[in-house]
């Protein structure tokens, strides 16, 4: 892990309005997100051959990735994170998630820091080959901007359910608490869950609703960064 970024060295901050069009992946992240791909088929693989062959290419993977992050420059960027709603480390932890499946390195801080800011919201650091950080940078807002769309529209949903449930169920006065509770607990899983399709490669299918009783409401996923490219 590499220490807290000095300020001073100017990281790339992040404004918003990321960019969710496709475009080729970066070379140093589509390796990142094979090696990854190939671990988890190396534990979770159906057959021992299948387990065999995937630390395999792993490991071959890894050497390549390791020689290609030696030929850039190491960068950081920075992308705040809003306090809004209370649900600041919610967002922050969701965009964690997304960026080291990236395989971008992540900020540590010594005692008495962290990374949540003044105004109660967060900024993520993070850093790596200086193109696949600019390229990262780019399209965490648009996954923010989704999650938020998401986590929106399944609150809403979960807060009719409540309504639905009998009287002795709960308090209704806890109910403002309870949905606020859900909405950061649901930002951080989808977040999650993106991340894990990022890893996998599996593009074509949105995150599984969480469920927010029947008939809970879904936005689906979309914006990532293509991976394309034969495996070897």
């Amino acid at each position: 892990m590499h220490p807290l970024p000095d300020h001073r060295g100017g990281p790339t901050a992040i404004r918003g309005g990321g960019e969710r069009a496709a475009k080729p992946l970066n070379p140093i992240a589509l390796l990142a997100v094979r090696v990854a791909a190939y671990e988890e088929l190396a534990r979770h693989g159906a057959t021992e051959h299948e387990r065999q062959r995937a630390t395999e290419l792993a490991a071959a993977l890894r050497r390549r990735l390791l020689t290609e992050r030696a030929t850039e420059p190491f960068d950081w960027a920075v992308l705040p994170t809003p306090g809004t709603g209370g649900h600041g480390k919610a967002r922050y932890e969701a965009m964690l998630a997304i960026s080291s499946a990236y395989g971008c390195t992540q900020a540590t801080y010594p005692a008495g820091m962290s990374p949540r800011d003044p105004s109660g919201g967060y900024e993520l650091r993070f850093g790596g080959p200086a193109s696949l950080v600019q390229q990262v940078a780019e399209v965490l807002p648009g996954f923010l901007e989704e999650i938020e769309e998401a986590a929106k529209s399944a609150t809403r949903a979960y807060g009719q359910y409540l309504k639905t449930l009998p009287e002795d169920d709960h308090d209704p006065r806890w109910r403002t608490g309870m949905s606020r509770r859900f909405r950061r607990d649901y930002m951080v899983a989808y977040g999650r869950q993106l991340s894990y399709r990022i890893l996998t490669g599996d593009r074509d299918r949105s995150p599984a609703p969480l469920d927010a009783g029947p008939g809970a409401a879904h936005v689906s996923g979309h914006g990532f960064l293509p991976i394309d490219g034969q495996d070897g």
